[in-house]
């Protein structure tokens, strides 16, 4: 008899973080290629070919276990950028949409106002990729700081934003 031969196919993951940077959430997750997670559901999504290169967005200082799994970790400031119609808060999204890898955002409605918001980490928006929609942001970012439309987690959670 002939000796026979498993082929295997290649394995392919993609390793990221679902968060919710307000409420102090990070789920960490893997995926097979193809595979479908529920990570959708979460306002900011980093995700990438290593645990660790996401951790590098996310976090300033973190451990990773000997299996390669989160065990602590620091997360870098975030704020809450408040004061979007729904259109705006949309272009947004797809703007850092189309000029970042490995990001996915969404934003998030106040529950009791007709306004919208998203988390915003000006390490992340430095760290796409150049043009004029990464200037247009950054000044996004810029004006809503100088009117008080940025907002830290204490102050967001203040307001209302859950």
């Amino acid at each position: 008899m002939p000796n026979s031969h498993e082929i295997n196919k290649p394995s392919y993951k993609t390793h990221g973080i679902a968060c919710d940077p307000l409420n102090g959430v990070y789920k960490v997750f893997a995926t097979e290629t193809n595979q479908v997670t529920t990570a959708g559901l979460y306002p900011v999504i980093v995700y990438g070919a290593t645990l660790a290169g996401v951790c590098d967005q996310l976090f300033s200082a973190y451990t990773l276990d000997d299996d390669g799994n989160l065990e602590t970790y620091t997360a870098r400031d975030t704020t809450v950028s408040i004061d979007y119609t729904q259109e705006d808060a949309d272009q947004t999204v797809a703007d850092i949409q189309e000029i970042t890898d490995g990001i996915k955002v969404r934003a998030i409605k106040h529950p009791s106002r007709d306004e919208w918001a998203m988390h915003v980490s000006t390490h992340i928006i430095q760290g796409a990729r150049e043009g004029a929609k990464k200037d247009a942001l950054l000044l996004k970012h810029a004006d809503k700081i100088n009117n008080g439309k940025n907002k830290s987690k204490r102050q967001a959670k203040d307001d209302g934003w859950r």
